[in-house]
């Protein structure tokens, strides 16, 4: 079986954003492809929240193992707090981290179309030349069955991603 992977849309910060978003998301696809490359502009909470159909309610479970300098760590958020909710990809690198350097996610959603529930794996990585860098993955759930048209790299409130903050987009069709 072939996978053909297409670019569907592509965002690159040319100054400090909120978010970055793919909207009208085609169902021509078997599964989705999301590649981020990611820093904030300051030393706050720099979690990163996928949100899907601009869904803020409690429809998200996700499970993260995960690994920095001196330990490692499993996290689980099955019952996510009023107005927080999302799959986790981690941390992108803040102001205390290595200038210049960038935390690398990627979620993959199979079966977006799908009248099921949606499940998403992430792979997160956070960049520094040093020991407190981290790295984890995570098992996430979207608890609807809609099929999914837009795509939301949030932050925290008043947390920005830095300039050339990149994200790609990508559908796969398996033939």
């Amino acid at each position: 079986m072939a996978n053909t992977y297409k670019l569907i849309g592509s965002s690159t910060a040319t100054t400090s954003v909120a978010n970055i978003e793919f909207t009208s998301i085609p169902n021509t696809y078997t599964d989705l492809l999301l590649v981020a490359s990611l820093r904030i502009t300051n030393n706050s909470d720099p979690t990163i929240y996928l949100r899907i159909n601009s869904d803020s309610g409690s429809n998200y479970k996700w499970r993260m193992l995960g690994a920095d300098g001196s330990s490692t760590f499993s996290i689980k958020q099955s019952d996510p707090a009023s107005g927080n909710t999302y799959i986790s990809g981690y941390y992108a690198d803040s102001t205390s981290y290595t200038s210049s350097t960038f935390g690398n996610t990627s979620f993959y959603l199979p079966s977006y179309n799908s009248s099921d529930y949606k499940s998403c794996s992430v792979d997160t990585v956070m960049e520094n030349n040093a020991t407190a860098n981290a790295m984890g993955f995570i098992g996430g759930l979207w608890e609807n069955t809609s099929a999914i048209t837009t795509l939301t790299l949030a932050l925290g409130s008043s947390i920005n991603y830095a300039e050339h903050s990149t994200a790609y987009l990508y559908g796969i069709k398996n033939s």
